[in-house]
């Protein structure tokens, strides 16, 4: 009896030993398991986690720059309307004076206004070759435009005008192009 006693309590806790190794096997088991999913989640997220803050460093980088722009934009155009806004000067030098005078009669008049440039250069007493640079450097540009502008003005003064409404169109027309000649004139006869 005490044999049989001792047989069933040895196999019992032989029992009760591996059912407590199997289910610490278990644990161990869903432990690795967690630990490699946790690993392979990590691994996976890194390249994805780093674009997306290179992504955001670019954005913001390219945010910036635009705002930059923005202001860039806005000071050129203020110092392009101050640049206007000093186109005429009502202390100007005299040479200068005389040139806007002489161009602006060449204008009215409703003659090119090539030909009496050298007149204008002329009574100004700047050197032929400096002049010669001027009008190499201004006629490849502008300065051909500004000349039929102003040839084509002479008609816009003319008594004959159909109407009022024709008149004040032609007046207006008249004013930029005499602002555009001003402009011309001070990068021609710098003060």
């Amino acid at each position: 009896a005490i044999t049989l006693a001792g047989l069933v309590m040895f196999g019992g806790y032989r029992t009760t030993l591996s059912t407590s190794v199997s289910s610490t096997i278990q644990i161990v088991l869903i432990i690795l398991l967690v630990a490699f999913l946790v690993v392979f989640v990590i691994y996976d997220a890194i390249p994805k986690v780093a674009l997306f803050l290179r992504l955001y460093r670019q954005r913001k980088r390219l945010k910036r720059l635009r705002v930059q722009r923005k202001e860039d934009r806005e000071r050129e155009k203020k110092s392009r309307a101050m640049s206007r806004m000093s186109v005429v000067v009502p202390s100007a030098p005299p040479k200068r004076k005389m040139a806007e005078s002489s161009v602006l009669q060449i204008a009215k008049s409703g003659r090119s206004i090539l030909p009496g440039l050298a007149a204008v250069q002329g009574a100004t007493g700047r050197p032929q070759q400096q002049l010669a640079r001027t009008n190499s450097a201004l006629e490849a540009g502008s300065l051909r435009s500004i000349a039929q502008r102003v040839t084509r003005m002479g008609s816009m003064t003319a008594p004959w005008a159909a109407s009022a409404k024709q008149r004040a169109r032609k007046l207006k027309s008249y004013e930029q192009n005499v602002s555009v000649i001003r402009s011309a004139v001070i990068v021609m006869f710098p003060p």
